[in-house]
């Protein structure tokens, strides 16, 4: 079996509010953009890393990322979504930790989550 550390951090992208679904990180309410909060899930506290935003199309974000204690959020600066990217939705990916900086107990399977938002 796994051996399993539970002093690492394992940090996860969620939606800002309890929202869910693939659209759940859009905010479309004044300008469009992404709001998206990294939660630590795990026993240990994790460094300041770097979380990409790929917008397909319109290229890549890349958000320094503060530390984030063990059972703690932080949320991010909103990411405003290239008009270029909405062919007629905006298809993304979230990838938390982005450079592997941290060693995170159930590694990197949870670092990555899709989504879309629709044209407003």
């Amino acid at each position: 079996s796994p051996e399993v550390a539970f002093d690492r951090p394992d940090l996860l992208a969620v939606p800002d509010g309890s929202f869910g679904g693939s659209d759940a990180y859009c905010d479309m309410a004044t300008v469009p953009q992404l709001r998206i909060v990294i939660q630590n899930q795990g026993q240990g506290n994790a460094s300041p890393s770097v979380t990409r935003v790929g917008f397909s199309p319109g290229g890549i974000k890349d958000i320094p990322t503060a530390a984030v204690p063990s059972g703690q959020r932080v949320m991010l600066a909103p990411v405003p979504i290239p008009k270029a990217c909405f062919d007629p939705d905006c298809d993304f990916t979230i990838t938390v930790d982005s450079k592997a900086q941290l060693n995170e107990a159930t590694g990197e399977s949870n670092n990555v989550v899709d989504g879309r938002c629709n044209q407003p």
